[in-house]
Parts: C-alpha cells; sequence; structure tokens
C-alpha cells in the first residue's frame, strides 16, 4: 500500500508540473489544435476567476472634481 502511494505522487507531480506548463505557455511552444487548445483554457480560467471577484465599486476622480467644483459656486 505505501509503494503504490509513492508510485502515485511520483506521478502526481509532473503531471500537475505538465498541467501548469500547458496552460500557461503551451500556446508557445505547442502545433496549432494543442495551443489553441491550452490559449481557450487559460482564457477561460482567466473568466472564472475574475468573474468569482467583486466587482469594485470605484468612482471616477472627474465626477467627484466637479461635485467639489459645483460646491465651490
Amino acid at each position: 500500500m505505501a509503494s503504490l502511494f509513492k508510485i502515485l505522487r511520483s506521478l502526481a507531480i509532473p503531471a500537475v508540473i505538465a498541467g501548469l506548463a500547458f496552460i500557461s505557455i503551451g500556446d508557445m511552444f505547442l502545433p496549432d489544435p494543442w495551443a489553441s487548445y491550452s490559449k481557450n483554457t487559460r482564457e477561460q480560467i482567466n473568466q472564472k476567476l475574475l468573474g468569482a471577484a467583486p466587482k469594485p465599486k470605484i468612482k471616477k476622480p472627474s465626477e467627484m472634481r466637479e461635485k467639489q467644483l459645483e460646491q465651490l459656486k
């Protein structure tokens, strides 16, 4: 049982590294169909992560300045 765990662990580490390389830089060196898969996967992950983050409520500085100018008048 312990040897099976060691074998799985020794296979999992290179698989994770290969997966990260595929997602991050796969479109730079892989042939055409795999490069587009890599790019699409990365874009989908980015969209999911950005969609999960809360949207900041940033006021435009120009609107704030206009309000300040109106108060001075």
